[in-house]
This record gives C-alpha cells, sequence and structure tokens, in this order.
C-alpha cells in the first residue's frame, strides 16, 4: 500500500523553494523557539563534528500487539547504532540517522531493521534566518491508535523563515507537508479492505511573537492546511488560530503552551466541526540533580482503521528524573492518552472512546566516561470497557547497555 508519489513530489518541489524547521511540530510554535543548541565536541571529519552511539539490551513484553486476547509474549533483543552529524555553528547542518535491529525470539516474523533519519538547516542572516527540516521513520512497533503492531512509514518536510522586525516584535512563517503510511497490519480488528489508511497533510503557519520581556514571549499564529486520506478516508480543509506563551529562565526552567480553536471542513456528506488543539511542554531543575517534564498534546487526523472516520488523539505526560549517587540515576513517567471518533461520514462513525495510562520506572548505571547501563519496568493498560476492540494490558521489563561519544 503506498500514497500517490506524484503528490508527494509535488509536495518536495514545494519546499524545496525554502528555508527550513526542524523536525518538530512547526505549525504548534514560531520557529524560532524551536532552534536546538548545537551539541559539543565530536570526531572531527572535514567540516563535520560525528557524534556516534550505540545501544544494546534486551526487554521481555507479555503483549507485543497490543492485543486484548490471544496477545503473543516475547523476548526482544535490540541493537541500535545512532550517527549525528553536525556542520557549521551559527550557519548550520545537522544530519542524524538511527537504525534499529529488532530480534524477537518467538515470533520470528517481526524480526526487522527499522529506520530513522532527520536533516536539519539553519542559515541566519543579519537578520532573516532560514530553516528547513526533514525527518523520515519506517518502524513495526505496537500502536494504541492502529490497536496491534502495524508497519508505520512517514516523512514530514518543513521549510520556514523568522524575521525580527524590532527587539520586541518579530515574525516566522512555514510551510510544511507530512505523510502517513501503513504496511503489514497484525490487529483483528476489520479493517478496509485496500488496508490501514494513511494520509497526507499539506499546510502553513503564520507567527507574530512579541517578547514581553528577557523570560517571557507571547505569539499568535494562523494556520490552513488540508488532509488527503487514502482510498476509503475522508479528506479535510482546516483553519487554526493559536495563541502561545513561553517563559524560560536560564537552564533551570522553560515552558511553551500554545492553543486554539481548529475548524475542519470535510468532503462528502460529513458535517463541518470546530474542536481544540493544544501542544504544552515544560521542564523544571529545581536542583542540580532533579529534572522534571511535562507534554501534553491534542490533534485530529483521518481514522487508520474506519474509512470516513477521523480520529482526535489526546496525550499527557509527566516524568521526573533524580541523580541517585554519583553514578546511579532514577527516572519514572506516568502519562494519560485518549483516542475517540471526531467528525465521521454518515453512518461510518464507531463511536469510540478509549482511555489509556502508562507508568514506567528504570535505573540507569554509569559504567565509565562513555558507557551506561540500564534497567526499566513498563506497564501500558486501557481504562475502557474490556468489549472494545482496543482494550489491552502490556507489561515488559528489560535492560539496555549504551555506548556513546
Amino acid at each position: 500500500m503506498t500514497l500517490h508519489w506524484r503528490g508527494i513530489m509535488a509536495g518536495l518541489a514545494l519546499l524545496a523553494g525554502g528555508g527550513a524547521a526542524l523536525a518538530q511540530r512547526a505549525e504548534y510554535l514560531p520557529l524560532e523557539l524551536l532552534d536546538p543548541s548545537r551539541p559539543e565536541g565530536g570526531i572531527r571529519l572535514w567540516k563535520f563534528d560525528l557524534y556516534p552511539s550505540v545501544s544494546a539490551g534486551g526487554e521481555y513484553n507479555d503483549n507485543i500487539t497490543y492485543l486484548r486476547s490471544g496477545g503473543s509474549s516475547d523476548f526482544v533483543w535490540s541493537l541500535s547504532p545512532s550517527i549525528t552529524a553536525v556542520a557549521g555553528t551559527a550557519k548550520r547542518l545537522t544530519l542524524t540517522y538511527s537504525p534499529s535491529a529488532q530480534f524477537y525470539t518467538r515470533n520470528s516474523d517481526y524480526t526487522r531493521l527499522n529506520h530513522g533519519a532527520s536533516l536539519g538547516l539553519a542559515w541566519p542572516m543579519s537578520k532573516l534566518s532560514l530553516n528547513f527540516g526533514a525527518t523520515y521513520s519506517d518502524t513495526l512497533s505496537a500502536d494504541v491508535v492502529v490497536g496491534s503492531m502495524a508497519q508505520n512509514r512517514s516523512l514530514s518536510l518543513t521549510a520556514g523563515a523568522s524575521y525580527p522586525w524590532s527587539e520586541k516584535i518579530s515574525s516566522a512563517h512555514n510551510v510544511r507537508f507530512s505523510f502517513q503510511d501503513y504496511g503489514n497490519y497484525y490487529g483483528t480488528a476489520g479493517i478496509p479492505s485496500g488496508g490501514l489508511i494513511g494520509y497526507m497533510d499539506w499546510g502553513t503557519d503564520h507567527w507574530a511573537r512579541y517578547r514581553y520581556s528577557e523570560k517571557t514571549g507571547f505569539s499568535l499564529g494562523v494556520s490552513v492546511g488540508q488532509q488527503n486520506a487514502q482510498h476509503s478516508g475522508t479528506d479535510s480543509v482546516y483553519e487554526r488560530v493559536m495563541a502561545s506563551v513561553d517563559y524560560s529562565v536560564t537552564e533551570k526552567i522553560s515552558a511553551t503552551l500554545a492553543v486554539g480553536p481548529e475548524f475542519r471542513q470535510y468532503s462528502g456528506n460529513t458535517a463541518n466541526s470546530m474542536g481544540v488543539v493544544f501542544n504544552a511542554t515544560g521542564s523544571w531543575r529545581p536542583t542540580d540533580r532533579t529534572g522534571l517534564s511535562l507534554s501534553a498534546s491534542r490533534s485530529q487526523t483521518p481514522s487508520p482503521i474506519v474509512g470516513g472516520e477521523n480520529y482526535v488523539s489526546t496525550s499527557v505526560s509527566l516524568g521526573v528524573s533524580q541523580q541517585l549517587f554519583n553514578r546511579i540515576g532514577a527516572s519514572a513517567s506516568i502519562g494519560y492518552s485518549n483516542v475517540s471518533s471526531g467528525r465521521s461520514a454518515p453512518g461510518t462513525s464507531t463511536n469510540r472512546d478509549d482511555d489509556y495510562i502508562f507508568g514506567r520506572i528504570g535505573f540507569s548505571l554509569a559504567l565509565a566516561r562513555n558507557w551506561s547501563f540500564g534497567v526499566h519496568y513498563e506497564r501500558r493498560e486501557s481504562l475502557s470497557d474490556n468489549a472494545s476492540s482496543y482494550a489491552f494490558s502490556n507489561n515488559r521489563a528489560g535492560f539496555n547497555l549504551t555506548w556513546r561519544y
């Protein structure tokens, strides 16, 4: 199952004339807030600094396919090298490739090599700054939205520019294209005859930011875009009006929040809709040994399972890290997510409304300057009625050994 590559190439041609953003959802934040700091050190090779790493480990998983009943347990081995190459400082090119080999002990049909890659280009001038970002992934994994294990392929491209009009006021503008596509599906839910439903998303975002103080900024943004679903899916056009606030105090505390209404018009006889979307991130380091993080989001996309239906996905997570001793650290995280039916074509709604929670705890040990060893335990569970096709529980525990330059 593939998307129409003619449309993808048209999207590439559209974006080729712009600058770049990062591999993040630039439609929810001004581009200037997404520019990462350049890492230090690295192995010098020609004009690039290289940052290699490799991680190897194993994990026991009692329900690898997230099925309500009949799920398979397995012990999964993994080998995950990664290389990041960075050229330049202010004008910067960043390339990353992160393959991951997964070896299933009992279910060898799932053994495969996953791929992840990204590219970022930052080109600041005297005032105008151009950016370009691209990410690609091809993975086989269990997914609560799909309701089981499936092959997931995605590509995201963003090109943009930002300009400071004064010491207080700046603007950021970008165009973006992404696609989501699916391959093999290992679930039990009925799906359209053409397979899981992927989609393409085209859009443009425009932000104006007011720098209120050294610590705080306020932004107002507007977005327009279109989602084109595969075969039996529903197409839609959307418009967003987003308000954003960002707050930062050195490296100790930072937070961003973007929220606003989203208006959608659908193809066919599906009625229009209005909902609220948001994206929030926050981090706080009360001490040198303690860190807290928070993230939350809500978005709407075509359902990969039901033709003519859209899903609204909401998630929130909280994490804490603690350095216990000089070489030993601990981390814990909890989270909640909801997948529910959004606007649907007449006669197609499944009234899905599934809640999920997860908890994870881990410990790490610094073995040497570049080596670390970690163990973890994680549980995921559906809070929905057990009659739901998407209800499941999942436990996993494992270890990993990591070398990082």
